[in-house]
């Protein structure tokens, strides 16, 4: 139901709150706060899902997102069970690196496969800026998680 919910959100409502063309991604940060909480067999479930609703309402490439987020949610599990990440500030710098790997991948495959390119000034800076705007909200989120 949350996925449901964040999936629709950045759809719809976050496109009134853009901030230099960019929203948080309230998709992924659910995704990696689902891998940090639950079970390794949920949280890929939780992937799975999320990742899917968002390709259904993306202009991108069906499933890339479903496999970046399994990718990613996956990742974070297996870090998750190596170090503790009990404090909110590592788990928000854990996030950011996924964030800005995750937008840099998605760039990286719409040059090479789709032949859509981005001057590369503009492309870090929106990448950067959409970190910083899910960092803002990433208390709110992991409160309302909980």
């Amino acid at each position: 139901m949350i996925g449901l919910m964040a999936v629709f959100l950045e759809a719809t409502l976050l496109n009134s709150l853009r901030i230099f063309n960019v929203k948080p991604a309230l998709s992924l940060l659910l995704v990696v706060l689902g891998a940090l909480n639950l079970e390794e067999d949920w949280a890929l479930g939780l992937a799975v899902f999320v990742g899917l609703l968002k390709d259904i309402f993306a202009l991108k490439a069906f499933g890339i997102n479903t496999f970046f987020f399994v990718l990613f949610a996956l990742a974070a599990f297996r870090l998750s069970r190596k170090i503790s990440l009990d404090n909110i500030n590592l788990r928000l710098g854990l996030f950011c690196i996924i964030l800005i790997l995750y937008d840099i991948l998605l760039l990286l495959v719409s040059y090479y496969f789709f032949n859509f390119s981005i001057p590369l000034g503009v492309a870090l800076r929106t990448v950067f800026l959409e970190a910083l705007y899910t960092a803002a909200v990433f208390p709110l989120a992991v409160k309302f998680i909980r």
